[in-house]
């Protein structure tokens, strides 16, 4: 892939919204990079502090923190400009009311805004930005404000010499900026996800698709889905995110006190939530009819959007936890952990030289492995599943996200195979290929391509190598991660022999790789270090990575499978 490509410039993901998704979703051009809130920048007027410092002061207490974090981005949002002319009049306009504020006693307007600030300062990729709010920082200081800590590593699993500054002079440099210009920030997430710049383009590509493009839902009820189903995993990073963008796609604030405040509509899909999202195979076509019909019905194409959704915003949720992914300065809620230096990252690694023989012994497997005949597979399925993790843990899902459960309390559970409810899901009978694709094309034609390039990229994409070694063929380890995690959905693919999973995979590999497609809220920085091999943490980035698209189109192939045996009675 070319890296010195501009993002920006190179796709066709998005387009304007019809009257049905929704009238906040403005100026957006045919990439997803483009703002799709620059909506105002030509007409922004700067007013006067007095009148600034009294809309903090007259929020109401109804999701205050929500108001002010939507009130802080409206406040920036002229930044977000790639013309430096038009970036220049705004911060200027900007910067003169935050002076005018450190002049003032109370100096509310610069409190307010303390933590953005403070992230202005160092992690934006524009130099006139930086260094303007690097200056402020320091007047700030100089009248005794206290300023927050700054967070600028993007993991604390990671160390923080495998990421590059986002004022870098790489070709990276370019999305950063075309993520700034969009969304305000270079989050951590995708600062993680960007140790592999292939995928995540296809990731992004995808992603801004389905949440920001043309489509049955509207904007804010896509991010209301997302909130819903990143609180499952007691996720609050994406639950920030996604409440923030709710809020700026116009979406009502009084939602935001939880599903007692919900539309029926909204509240029928709650189930479909929770089962994707903890025991995907107990779905059928009897939880679909019911909210397909009625006064309060959902088309087929919504749900089908809605589950998209639900399975993008679970996969995420195991690159966060997976990864280690740190808030940025200014979210809320969020506690200060230390970031690992190097040393720090090896100390936390147990038992190395059995880590480094089991590395030796797979790297002369890889290098000699020939694929054989799946004799007896039924029960290689069988042993293939076993990993030391089979008790399920009990995670009280915070208080942050409580309000978007409710009594759903549905966690994981081990697919099992001798279970009289359910059954073995056989792939060749229905897959994503030729049946889960055509569906979703049926109703979102440019996702289907998206999610199809998505899968294809991550199970195809290869450095040929592993650890220090190079020129080794990957492709059975990388299967073996892949079909591992579809084995754990109960998905059977009968041109697979299962053995390869056991040979390719330990036991500490297995539980990192189930815990990051099934539970990944209890995952920890020691599962992430001692993962089973001597891989480099940009290596188990990418294994983090197979086990979440291999687990999203699991659950997407559930959800589509009982949706097709509704529409066509089967």
């Amino acid at each position: 892939m070319n890296q010195t490509k501009h993002l920006v410039n190179d796709s066709n993901y998005l387009s304007s919204s019809p009257d049905w998704a929704n009238t906040t979703m403005s100026n957006i051009n045919d990439n997803p990079f483009a703002s799709y809130h620059n909506n105002g920048h030509s007409d922004w007027t700067p007013g006067n502090d007095e009148e600034r410092e009294d809309s903090v002061s007259s929020m109401s207490s109804l999701s205050d923190s929500m108001v002010r974090e939507d009130y802080t981005l409206d406040f920036f949002r002229p930044l977000q400009q790639g013309d430096a002319e038009a970036r220049a009049s705004a911060l200027s306009g900007i910067l003169g009311l935050l002076h005018d504020s450190l002049k003032s006693e109370k100096k509310d307007l610069v409190r307010t805004h303390l933590k953005t600030i403070v992230r202005y300062s160092f992690e934006v990729p524009f130099d006139d930005l930086s260094s303007a709010f690097g200056k402020l920082m320091r007047r700030i200081e100089e009248t005794g404000i206290s300023l927050p800590k700054a967070k600028a590593i993007p993991s604390t699993f990671i160390p923080k010499n495998y990421f590059v500054p986002v004022n870098t002079d790489s070709p990276l440099r370019q999305i950063f900026m075309d993520l700034f210009l969009q969304t305000g920030r270079v989050s951590h997430l995708n600062r993680v996800l960007l140790l592999h710049q292939s995928y995540f383009e296809k990731y992004y590509a995808g992603y801004a698709f389905i949440m920001r493009d043309i489509g049955p839902l509207p904007l804010y009820w896509r991010n209301y889905i997302a909130i819903l189903a990143a609180s499952r995993h007691d996720c609050k990073w994406l639950v920030n995110m996604q409440e923030t963008e709710f809020i700026l796609n116009g979406g009502d604030p009084n939602w935001l006190q939880g599903i007692d405040h919900i539309p029926k509509k909204l509240h029928n899909l709650l189930e479909i939530i929770q089962i994707l999202s903890h025991q995907p195979w107990l779905i059928t076509k009897d939880h679909i009819a019911p909210i397909v019909k009625g006064e309060d019905s959902w088309s087929i194409g919504e749900l089908v959007h809605a589950m998209i959704i639900i399975c993008t915003i679970k996969s995420l949720t195991g690159i966060i936890f997976g990864c280690g992914v740190t808030p940025e300065t200014d979210f809320s809620g969020f506690s200060d952990d230390p970031v690992p230096e190097e040393e720090d990252y090896h100390k936390e690694s147990n038992s190395p030289s059995k880590f480094k023989d089991d590395t030796n012994k797979i790297m002369e497997l890889l290098k000699k492995w020939e694929i054989n005949d799946a004799e007896e597979n039924q029960q290689h399925f069988v042993e293939a599943g076993k990993s030391d993790m089979s008790v399920p843990h009990t995670v009280e899902h915070s208080s942050d996200v409580s309000r978007y459960i409710g009594n759903l309390k549905m966690k994981h559970v081990d697919f099992d195979v001798k279970a009289r409810n359910y059954s073995i899901f056989r792939v060749q009978d229905y897959c994503w290929k030729e049946h889960g694709f055509e569906l979703v094309r049926r109703f979102l034609p440019d996702a289907a391509i998206l999610l199809e390039e998505e899968f294809d990229h991550i199970f195809n994409m290869t450095y040929n190598m592993f650890n220090q070694n190079s020129d080794i063929d990957t492709l059975p380890l990388r299967k073996a991660i892949w079909q591992y995690v579809q084995r754990l959905k109960g998905m059977f693919h009968d041109d697979y022999n299962y053995q390869e999973v056991n040979v390719f995979l330990n036991i500490v590999s297995k539980n990192y790789v189930k815990k990051i497609s099934c539970q990944p809220e209890i995952l920890t920085k020691s599962d992430f270090v001692n993962l089973g091999y001597e891989l480099k943490p940009d290596e188990k980035v990418h294994v983090a990575m197979l086990a979440i698209e291999s687990a999203k189109q699991s659950e997407l192939l559930y959800g589509l499978h009982a949706v097709f045996r509704h529409m066509y009675k089967s």
